[in-house]
């Protein structure tokens, strides 16, 4: 029977402004999950104040997660904000964040005893479900499908990109104000034991983000890579900073092959749908995303559920093998999307999950 094991994988990093910071992680066994322990501290002297903090804060500070192996294939790659919106459709709830506003003097958690944060960079496949195969009388799927297999890798590495500082955290930043502790530590969740000659295969996320080429589109095409299973899309809206979730979209399209729609979504109704069964709706505690009272919009974006800015059209949604789309011998597949009232300089952002065979 195989044993598992948790433990810091790396010194801690603190944060340095507008700068990257990389992990050299152990490849010496097989891996469930990579958690991100965020360290926050932040205080205000005579007249300062911290209020206003965004969505998914303090997690917007981390502008991007990549988890790269053997120096050039990218396993993951998104910001701190999609990897809180990823966990939390995961495992059914935000994370609780602990912010308060503060006013002059005041303190947000100390260095000695800063207030901690995690989320999970999962290398399995949480939530798929293990069902029989009639063709070869095996079971296949469930979350164990996908694991990252390093000690066939010659070099595994974390590389955390950070933004300017308090601003990318609260909107209102008042002098004196300062960020005292902004700390992230890699903990593993590995296996050993596993036999070499087992093959996994890997749970590919990676983000792509561009401004929003006009102030309004129909059917705008986002064309996609082909020859791999896709699971699931996260879309998500921000402002040009990645920091404020804003709502503009109107519907969402996968088209297959320049035919067929194999989802067809009203944006608004996609929102209360992924609420009802995701819990993408209130969250709770002060300061935790998402906000309880979303404002609505007359002029941008459908308007659904308790979530600002955030979209998941999931395809395998009964989390089985044979439900995912595979796009083997695709010759397209693009994400058709309408939108109005969008700045040209807010973002959207489409991170894929794909199903891919063993990188070695």
């Amino acid at each position: 029977m195989s044993r598992d094991m948790r433990r810091v994988l790396d010194s801690p990093q603190n944060f340095a402004a507008n700068s990257p910071v990389s992990f050299t992680l152990p490849v010496t066994s097989v891996y469930k999950e990579i958690n991100l322990l965020l360290e926050y501290a932040a205080s205000t002297g005579a007249g300062g104040a911290l209020s206003g903090y965004f969505d998914r804060a303090p997690w917007t500070l981390i502008k991007r997660i990549e988890l790269i192996a053997d120096g050039r294939d990218v396993i993951k790659s998104y910001d701190g904000g999609t990897l809180l919106d990823i966990n939390q459709w995961d495992f059914g709830q935000y994370a609780p964040t602990q912010l308060a506003a503060l006013g002059a003097a005041a303190t947000n958690g100390t260095p000695t005893k800063p207030l901690s944060h995690l989320l999970t960079i999962s290398l399995e496949s949480v939530g798929m479900m293990p069902e029989f195969d009639s063709t070869t009388g095996k079971v296949i799927g469930g979350p164990n499908m996908t694991l990252l297999d390093a000690r066939k890798l010659s070099s595994l590495e974390l590389r955390l990109t950070f933004g300017a500082g308090q601003a990318d955290i609260s909107s209102t930043v008042t002098a004196i104000s300062a960020l005292d502790t902004f700390r992230i530590t890699p903990i593993g969740h590995e296996i050993l034991d596993i036999s070499r000659e087992n093959a996994f295969a890997v749970n590919q996320e990676v983000m792509s983000s561009q401004a929003f080429p006009t102030n309004t589109a129909t059917d705008k095409g986002f064309r996609q890579n082909v020859g791999n299973a896709y699971r699931r899309a996260f879309v998500s809206t921000t402002d040009s900073n990645a920091r404020a979730a804003v709502d503009r979209l109107l519907k969402l399209v996968i088209e297959e092959n320049g035919t067929f729609n194999r989802r067809i979504w009203d944006a608004g109704a996609l929102k209360q749908h992924n609420s009802l069964h995701r819990n993408l709706a209130v969250g709770l505690g002060n300061g935790q995303a998402p906000t309880a009272t979303p404002v609505i919009s007359t002029t941008q974006g459908d308007n659904g559920g308790n979530r600002l800015g955030f979209y998941c059209m999931d395809v395998a949604e009964d989390g089985k093998v044979s439900s995912l789309l595979d796009t083997r011998g695709y010759s397209d597949l693009q994400y058709k999307i309408d939108w109005d009232g969008a700045n040209t300089t807010d973002l959207i952002r489409i991170c894929n999950s794909i199903i891919i065979p063993n990188i070695r």
